[in-house]
């Protein structure tokens, strides 16, 4: 299985899901299951927000480099499923890639499974509580996804 997480710019929200979902899927013995991340405006090469790298290091979440990229054909064909930040990245994607409208779903609806997907908002230049709220976000829906793909082996 291959999970494609995108938001827009893959410097923050993206790049940490990938990560955070990298080290819960190893923690859970996952077998067969890759991460990637994109995002859908095009900051190629971009390093990783440093509040993100500073909340994996506290965590002792290692990582090799990363450099942000945009969505294309090619990262969308190899997802299996495509996790977006917001609404409004999904619709984006919706209207690039036709074809994988039923990959991709909203990362906010593995927070609290069975309730109604939300947007996670972009912390990116914003206060320590957007942040804070963000990285919580994202930990949850990331822990609860790898919970899941785990049962499903």
């Amino acid at each position: 299985m291959h999970i494609l997480f995108v938001c827009t710019a893959n410097v923050s929200r993206s790049f940490l899901a990938e990560q955070l979902f990298r080290h819960e899927a190893k923690k859970a013995g996952i077998a067969g299951v890759d991460a990637a991340s994109a995002g859908v405006a095009d900051l190629s090469g971009s390093p990783p927000d440093p509040k993100m790298v500073e909340h994996l290091f506290k965590q002792e979440i290692g990582f090799d480099r990363h450099a942000a990229r945009p969505v294309d054909s090619a990262l969308v064909r190899w997802a299996d499923r495509i996790f977006v930040m917001e609404e409004l990245q999904a619709e984006i994607l919706r209207r690039q890639y036709p074809q994988s409208v039923e990959k991709i779903a909203l990362l906010g609806g593995c927070i609290t499974p069975g309730d109604p997907p939300v947007d996670i908002a972009d912390p990116f230049g914003q206060s320590s509580f957007h942040y804070r709220t963000a990285i919580s976000q994202i930990t949850l829906a990331v822990k609860n996804l790898a919970a899941t793909i785990a049962a499903e082996q």
